[in-house]
C-alpha cells in the first residue's frame, strides 16, 4: 500500500531510546505502582498522560526534540481539520441514537436491557475526568506515541509498520487491549504521516474520548451496537 506523505522532521532522537521509554512504562514503572499500591486505580487512567507528559519534558529538556519536529507549529488549516473531526465524531453518538429511534429498532428485544438503563447524564461528570479523558490523555498521548516513538518508527523502518506499531502502542501503554483503541493509534499515525501534524491525530483521539464520554453518560443504550471496540 502507498501512501503519499510529508517527509517526517530530522530528529536526534533515536527509534530504540523512543521504544525504550514504552517498555520502562509498560515492563517497569506500571507493574511496580500497581504491585505497591494495588488500590491506586488512578494509575490507570491517569498514569498514561503523566508519564507521557514527563516523556516529553525530558525529551524536550534534553534537546533531543522540539515542538518543529512534532509538527506542532501553527497551522490554520490542520486546526480546522482538528476542530472539524472533534465535532463530527462527537456528534456521532447522537445521530446513531436518534437513528435507532426513528426506524423503530430500540422496540426489538435486543435493546430491551439498554433501553431501560436509566443514563446518568453528561452534568454527573466531574470536571476533572472530562479534563483527563478528553484533553490530557488524547493530547499527551498523542504527542509521546504519535509525535515521537511512531515518527522514529517509520524513519527506521516504514510507514506501514508504523502505522500498525502505533496500533499495537496505544493499547499497551493503556493496557486496555481493543479494537478501538487499534483502530484510533492505526487512524492517528496514517494522519501524523499524511499531514506532517499532529493536529489532525490529536483532533480525532479527543473525538473519540468526547464520544465514549457520551455513549457512556448519555445514550448508553448504544454499548449494543458499538460494544465491540471497548
Amino acid at each position: 500500500m502507498r501512501i503519499n506523505q510529508i517527509p517526517l522532521n530530522t530528529t536526534k532522537l533515536s527509534a530504540k531510546l523512543a521504544l525504550s521509554f514504552v517498555l520502562l512504562y509498560v515492563l517497569v514503572l506500571f507493574p511496580a505502582i500497581r504491585f505497591t499500591y494495588p488500590t491506586a486505580l488512578w494509575v490507570l487512567d491517569s498514569g498514561v498522560w503523566i508519564f507521557s507528559g514527563a516523556s516529553i519534558a525530558l525529551l524536550i529538556g534534553l534537546k533531543q526534540i522540539t515542538w518543529k519536529d512534532l509538527g506542532l507549529t501553527p497551522n490554520r488549516k490542520y486546526l480546522l481539520f482538528a476542530a472539524i473531526l472533534i465535532g463530527s465524531i462527537a456528534f456521532l453518538p447522537f445521530a446513531l441514537n436518534s437513528l435507532i429511534s426513528l426506524t423503530g429498532i430500540n422496540q426489538v428485544e435486543f435493546f430491551a436491557d439498554a433501553i431501560n438503563n436509566r443514563a446518568p447524564g453528561f452534568r454527573t461528570i466531574p470536571p476533572w475526568v472530562i479534563i483527563e479523558t478528553v484533553f490530557l490523555i488524547p493530547l499527551l498521548t498523542q504527542i509521546f506515541l504519535i509525535g515521537i516513538v511512531t515518527q522514529q518508527i517509520m524513519k527506521k523502518r516504514n510507514t506501514i509498520t508504523g502505522i500498525y506499531g502505533a496500533g499495537i502502542l496505544f493499547m499497551l501503554l493503556q493496557f486496555n487491549f481493543s479494537i478501538g483503541l487499534f483502530i484510533i493509534g492505526c487512524l492517528s499515525a496514517y494522519l501524523f504521516k499524511k499531514t506532517g501534524t499532529l493536529y489532525p491525530s490529536i483532533g480525532l483521539h479527543m473525538g473519540c474520548a468526547l464520544a465514549g464520554l457520551m455513549i457512556a453518560n448519555v445514550y448508553p443504550r448504544l454499548y449494543t451496537v458499538v460494544g465491540l471496540l471497548y
